[in-house]
């Protein structure tokens, strides 16, 4: 696990072919998390290659914009969903955080164990916005953080987020997603 973030060029090397069945859980199980209006405004927070994008794009969505620092993800994430919005960015940019005033909900899938600045992020989405969020149990070396209990979790985000919900998703092995949906306090 490092304790500093990696650049975008760490992740334009390990962008997936495909999508194994754990992440196609956590996308479900995301979507499910969703309002049922298609036309609710979505800001997906480190969209990464747009493998999340197709799941709320299947199921009738269409106001979606993705943010990933790393240009041959946003660029992988255009070609499976043209018509969603995607911006090549810095998730810490103030010009980026002042966009999240048009939208409604907000979605950080597997992205905010990747920042050392998540609280940040986090406190520039607008109150009273819903925000979804998921976190592995599991560590790795883009990781600077590693929630092995769902209890850390709400120790880290209940501050900033009114827990409405929460899941844990088995995945692989012993590999676990920590899903909160809620509002922004």
């Amino acid at each position: 696990m490092s304790k500093k973030e990696l650049g975008a060029s760490y992740y334009n090397r390990l962008i997936p072919d495909s999508i194994s069945q754990y992440w196609v859980d956590l996308y479900n199980t995301i979507i499910c998390l969703l309002p049922d209006d298609v036309n609710i405004k979505i800001a997906d927070l480190g969209c990464g290659p747009g493998l999340f994008a197709e799941f709320p794009f299947n199921a009738g969505y269409v106001n979606y914009w993705g943010i990933d620092f790393a240009k041959e993800c946003i660029k992988l994430a255009r070609k499976r969903v043209p018509s969603y919005k995607y911006t090549v960015g810095n998730l810490y940019d103030k010009n980026i955080q002042k966009e999240f005033k048009n939208y409604d909900v907000f979605i950080s899938v597997e992205s905010l164990e990747h920042m050392t600045n998540d609280l940040e992020v986090i406190k520039a989405i607008p109150k009273g916005k819903q925000i979804i969020l998921s976190v592995p149990n599991a560590g790795d070396e883009s990781h600077v953080r590693c929630f092995k209990k769902a209890s850390q979790v709400r120790e880290r985000y209940s501050s900033l987020i009114e827990f409405v919900r929460e899941l844990s998703v088995p995945g692989v092995r012993t590999k676990r997603f920590f899903i909160v949906s809620g509002i922004r306090k």
